[in-house]
C-alpha cells in the first residue's frame, strides 16, 4: 500500500502497487471503485493523493487523475498538458489553492482558471530545483507560501515568487518556415519564386501550390529570460478541431501539416509565460493553390461536359426509343401484313381444297362416261371437257405448292434419277401440243443414257412443265421451242462434273428489260404479255420455279429480247452423296402404297363386304355410295362422330374417309378406330385434298392403312379396296392352316394382337377344362360376349366357340406329331368329353382322323451315328 486518504468521514481511498480501492471503516468492507477502472490502461500503481472539497487527485505512475464526486467527471493530466514528467511522486496545495506536484523530473504548479481549464506552470533544474528525481509522498505547502520538496539529492525550497513571470500578454512570431521539406530563408524564395514577398517575420498570407502542401513552421514568443516557460498553443482551422498545446526548452513552437488538400486556411497561435493566461492571438492565412484540373473554370468545362454528354445521351435515349418505335411500328406493320397474307394464303388454300372435292365429283365421273361412251365424236368432247378440267386441278395443284412454299414447308426429296430419259419424257408431255400449234419442238441432251444425277423429280417436273408451258403460250405459230441439257464444267480437282445446266429457249413474244428483274416476283405479270390472248396465269409459275432452284441450291437466269424470244437458263449442283437417312427415306416411299396406278387384283368372290364412307360434303357423299354400292353393301356417316358410331355398332370390314370435316376430322376419327379395341382391325383409307408429304405423314402417323388424293382414279380406290381385303383373306388363312399360332401374323394392330394373346393364354390355362366355354372366355378377357363375337369374326373368321375349337385341336395335333400320348389321353387333355366327339371335329378340320394323322406327322427319333 501506498497511500491512505479520508475524502469522507468513515470513507478511505486506499492506492498500491496493484490498484486503487475504496474501504467503508464502519463496514470493513474494502472494494475497487468503478470510476478508475477506465484509466487503468494508463497506470495500476498508484504513489500518492491529495483530497479537496469535492474531488481528488491522484498521483500515478503514469500521469495525475483528477475525479469529481459531484459531477461523476474524472480527467487526467499528462506532460501533453505542460507537466513536468508523468510519474507523479507527491502532490501538496498552498495557501492560494494553487496544487504542486513532485515529479520524478521538476515541480509543477497547477492553476486551476476560471473555465474550469487548467494552467500548469513547470520548474526544473534551470530555476533552482535539485536535478534527479523527487521521493514519494515528499511535498509539503507552508502557511507563508513556501514549498518543500525532498528529493535524492536534498530538500528544495521554492518561494512564492518562484513561478511569478509578471503579466506581460506575448504575441508569438513566425521565426522558421519549411515546405517540402525544404527550408525557406529569410528572402522568401522557394524553387525560384518569391513565395515571401514581406519577408519571413512580417508575412501574414501564404500562397502554395497544390503540390506544396507538406508545411512546417515555427513559432517564438521571443521570451529570453525564461524560455523554457512559454507554452503555446495552436489549430489550423478546417484541420484542427481542438488546440494543439507545445512547450519546449527553446521556447519554440513548431506546427507541421501534411497532405493539405486544396482551400484557404487560417492558422492560430497563442503564448504563455508559466501559469499565465494565453496572450494574444496570432494568425497567418495559408492558401494551397488547387492543381488545373480542380480550378473553378476547370469544374466549369466539366459541367458543360457533363451537360453536353448528358444532353448527348437524352438525345440518343430519345433516337433509340424512337428507333425502337419505328421498329415496333415495323414489326407491328409487317405483323399484320403477314397476317394478312396468312389469311389470303389460308383463303386460298381453302378455296383451292374445297375445288378438288367438286373437281373430283367432275373428273371421275367424266372417266366413267368416257371408258362407257360408244359415239368417239361425244368421247372426244369428253375428252376436252376432262382437259380443262385436269387444267384447272393443275391450277390448284400450283396454288397449294405456292403456299407451301411461302410457309417454308416445302423439303427436298432426292432421288437418284436417269438424267436422260427424265428429261425427254417431260418434254415428250408437250409433244402433241406443240404439233397441234405448228410449233417446233426439239431436246438436245448430252447425257448418256445411263448417267445418273440426284434431284427432287417431282419438283424439278414441275419446273420444267412450268417453263415449257409458257414457252408454248407466247410462242406463235411456225415458232420453235429448244431444250438443252448437259453436264457443267468439271470441278477443280477433277472429281467429276459440277452439276448440270438446262437451257429452254422459244423465239416467242419476249419480256421488256424493264420487267426482267421481277418476273420471279409472285403475283407479278409483265405488261407486254398482260394483253396476250393465250395469258391465263396468275404471276406465280416463275415464283414457284425460282423457290424450287432455291431449295435445290441452284440458279435460273433468263435472257430475253422483245419480239426475238426468251432464254431461261437452270444450273442444278451436284448434290451430296446419299446417306443412310435419304435410303430410309426411299426404301419408306417404296413401301408406301402407289395410288396412281390400279391393280389388275379380282374382285373377292363370295359375300358382299361392308363398307362405311365418312364424308361431310353430301354429293360427294352419294357419289361414293352409288360407285360402291355394285361391289359393296355401303354405309354412309356426315362426319368422323356418326362414323365411329356406326362402326363400334355394325362392325365394317373397311372404312374409307375424307380428311377435312366438321366436329372430328379424318386423322382424329383414325385414331380413335385404331385405338378402340372394338374396331381396330378394321382397315382404313383417308382420302384428302391436301396432295402433300406432310398429309400422307400425318395419315400414316394415324394409323391409315392407306391413303388416296383427290381427285382420284376409279380403278386405284377399287384396287386398294382389293388388296386391303385380299390381306385380311390371307392372314385368315394362315390362321387356318398352321397348327402353330403367331398373333402378330394373324393381326394388324398392337390392340388386337394384346386380344388374340390374351385369349390364347386363356384357352391355354383351362385346356383340359371341359366345362371352359364361351362365356368363361368372355368373362376372363372382360369383354362382353356379343363384342368378343364380332372380333373373333373379324381377326380370325370364326365364332369364339369354333375359335376355341380351333385351339385345341391345334394344340391336339401338336401332342399328335410328339407321339407321346394315346388318342383317347390327348383328348382328355384338350378339353373334349368322349374321344368320338375329338375324332369328329378333328377330321373335320384336318381332313383325316387322330390316328392317321399322327402316323403322318409322327416326328422321328434322330438315329445316333
Amino acid at each position: 500500500m501506498s497511500f491512505a486518504i479520508e475524502i469522507k468521514p468513515g470513507q478511505l481511498i486506499i492506492g498500491g502497487q496493484n490498484g486503487l480501492f475504496g474501504y467503508e471503516i464502519a463496514r470493513r468492507k474494502l472494494q475497487r471503485l468503478a470510476w478508475i477502472v477506465p484509466w487503468e490502461r494508463y497506470s495500476t500503481k498508484y504513489n500518492c493523493a491529495y483530497a479537496e472539497g469535492r474531488s481528488v487527485w491522484i498521483g500515478t505512475q503514469n500521469g495525475l487523475i483528477c475525479h469529481d464526486f459531484r459531477t461523476k467527471e474524472t480527467l487526467r493530466l499528462s506532460t501533453e498538458n505542460g507537466l513536468p514528467n508523468n510519474c507523479i511522486q507527491g502532490i501538496a496545495a498552498d495557501a492560494k489553492g494553487d496544487l504542486w506536484v513532485s515529479t520524478s523530473n521538476g515541480i509543477g504548479r497547477i492553476n486551476r482558471n476560471a473555465d474550469g481549464t487548467f494552467s500548469i506552470a513547470r520548474l526544473d533544474g534551470k530555476d533552482g530545483v535539485q536535478y534527479g528525481e523527487m521521493m514519494e509522498q515528499s511535498i509539503t505547502a507552508m502557511p507563508d507560501g513556501h514549498v518543500y520538496v525532498g528529493g535524492l539529492n536534498g530538500i528544495t525550497d521554492i518561494p512564492p515568487q518562484a513561478t511569478d513571470y509578471g503579466h506581460e500578454s506575448l504575441r508569438p512570431t513566425l521565426v522558421g518556415l519549411r515546405v517540402m521539406n525544404h527550408p525557406i530563408n529569410n528572402e522568401g524564395t522557394f524553387h525560384n519564386r518569391q513565395l515571401l514577398p514581406e519577408g519571413l517575420s512580417y508575412t501574414r498570407h501564404l500562397h502554395l501550390k497544390y503540390n506544396e502542401n507538406f508545411i512546417e513552421m515555427k513559432f517564438s514568443a521571443l521570451n529570453y529570460d525564461a524560455p523554457q516557460h512559454t507554452h503555446y498553443r495552436y489549430r489550423l482551422e478546417g484541420v484542427d478541431k481542438t488546440w494543439n498545446l507545445s512547450s519546449e526548452p527553446t521556447g519554440v513552437c513548431t506546427a507541421i501539416y501534411t497532405s493539405l488538400t486544396p482551400g484557404t486556411y487560417t492558422l492560430q497561435v497563442q503564448a504563455a509565460m508559466g501559469s499565465t493566461s494565453w496572450g494574444t492571438t496570432a494568425e497567418w492565412q495559408i492558401t494551397v493553390e488547387p492543381p488545373l484540373w480542380k480550378t473553378w473554370w476547370a469544374y466549369a468545362i466539366y459541367l458543360i461536359a457533363a451537360l453536353t454528354l448528358l444532353y448527348y445521351i437524352i438525345e440518343l435515349y430519345i433516337a433509340d426509343k424512337r428507333s425502337r418505335m419505328m421498329a415496333e411500328q415495323e414489326n407491328l406493320k409487317r405483323q399484320k401484313e403477314q397476317h394478312l397474307d396468312e389469311l389470303k394464303f389460308r383463303f386460298f388454300t381453302n378455296i383451292s381444297h374445297e375445288l378438288r372435292t367438286p373437281l373430283t365429283l367432275i373428273i371421275t365421273p367424266l372417266e366413267l362416261l368416257i371408258r362407257k361412251a360408244g359415239d368417239s365424236s361425244l368421247k372426244n368432247d369428253l375428252e376436252k371437257i376432262l382437259g380443262n378440267a385436269r387444267d384447272l386441278l393443275r391450277l390448284v395443284n400450283q396454288l397449294l405448292d405456292f403456299r407451301r412454299l411461302e410457309q417454308k414447308g416445302e423439303q427436298l426429296k432426292l432421288l437418284t434419277v436417269q438424267i436422260k430419259p427424265f428429261i425427254e419424257d417431260n418434254v415428250n408431255h408437250f409433244c402433241q401440243l406443240a404439233y397441234e400449234r405448228h410449233i417446233g419442238l426439239s431436246c438436245e441432251c448430252a447425257f448418256g443414257q445411263e448417267d445418273l444425277f440426284r434431284l427432287d423429280a417431282e419438283k424439278m417436273t414441275r419446273v420444267l412443265n412450268n417453263l415449257l408451258s409458257n414457252a408454248m403460250k407466247f410462242t406463235p405459230e411456225g415458232g420453235f421451242i429448244t431444250v438443252q441439257a448437259g453436264w457443267q464444267e468439271s470441278s477443280p480437282a477433277g472429281e467429276g462434273p459440277n452439276g448440270i445446266c438446262i437451257t429452254v429457249s422459244d423465239t416467242g413474244i419476249g419480256i421488256p428489260a424493264e420487267d426482267l428483274k421481277n418476273i420471279f416476283v409472285r403475283f407479278y405479270q409483265s405488261e407486254g404479255t398482260q394483253s396476250h390472248p393465250m395469258n391465263t396465269g396468275s404471276g406465280i409459275g416463275l415464283h414457284l420455279v425460282k423457290g424450287y432452284m432455291d431449295l435445290h441450291k441452284g440458279e435460273i437466269t433468263v435472257e430475253s429480247t422483245p419480239g426475238k424470244g426468251t432464254r431461261f437458263t437452270l444450273l442444278l449442283p451436284a448434290q451430296p452423296p446419299q446417306t443412310s437417312s435419304s435410303n430410309s427415306q426411299v426404301a419408306i416411299k417404296s413401301k408406301l402404297p402407289d395410288t396412281e396406278k390400279a391393280s389388275e387384283s379380282p374382285v373377292p368372290e363370295g359375300n358382299k363386304v361392308t363398307v362405311l364412307v365418312a364424308e361431310d360434303n353430301e354429293q360427294f357423299r352419294t357419289f361414293m355410295k352409288d360407285l360402291l354400292r355394285q361391289e359393296f353393301t355401303v354405309l354412309t356417316a356426315a362426319d368422323g362422330q356418326e362414323g365411329l358410331a356406326m362402326a363400334r355398332e355394325y362392325g365394317p370390314d373397311l372404312i374409307i374417309s375424307d380428311v377435312m370435316m366438321p366436329h372430328m376430322d379424318g386423322y382424329a376419327f383414325c385414331r380413335a378406330v385404331k385405338d378402340d379395341v372394338q374396331c381396330c382391325h378394321i382397315p382404313l383409307i383417308l382420302l384428302t385434298a391436301k396432295n402433300s408429304s406432310e398429309s400422307r405423314s400425318g395419315a400414316y402417323e394415324a394409323g391409315a392403312d392407306s391413303f388416296i388424293a383427290k381427285p382420284f382414279d376409279i380403278d386405284v380406290l377399287h384396287s386398294r379396296i382389293r388388296q386391303l381385303l385380299e390381306q385380311r383373306e390371307r392372314r385368315l388363312a394362315s390362321f387356318r392352316k398352321g397348327t402353330h399360332i403367331n398373333p402378330k401374323e394373324i393381326t394388324i394392330t398392337n390392340l388386337d394382337e394384346k386380344l388374340i394373346q390374351k385369349a390364347l393364354e386363356c384357352i391355354e390355362k383351362n385346356m383340359d377344362n371341359t366345362g371352359y366355354n364361351v362365356e368363361a372366355l368372355s368373362a376372363d378377357m372382360g369383354i362382353e360376349r356379343s363384342s368378343l363375337y364380332r372380333k373373333m369374326q373379324a381377326i380370325v373368321g370364326q365364332t369364339p366357340t369354333d375359335f376355341m375349337r380351333s385351339i385345341r385341336l391345334k394344340r391336339a395335333a401338336q401332342l399328335l406329331e410328339s407321339g407321346q400320348y394315346s388318342v383317347q389321353e390327348i383328348s382328355w387333355m384338350v378339353g373334349f368329353n368322349t374321344p368320338r366327339y375329338f375324332s369328329s371335329y378333328f377330321k373335320e378340320m384336318f381332313g383325316m382322323t387322330p390316328s392317321a394323322y399322327a402316323v403322318r406327322h409322327r416326328k422321328q427319333p434322330s438315329s445316333k451315328a
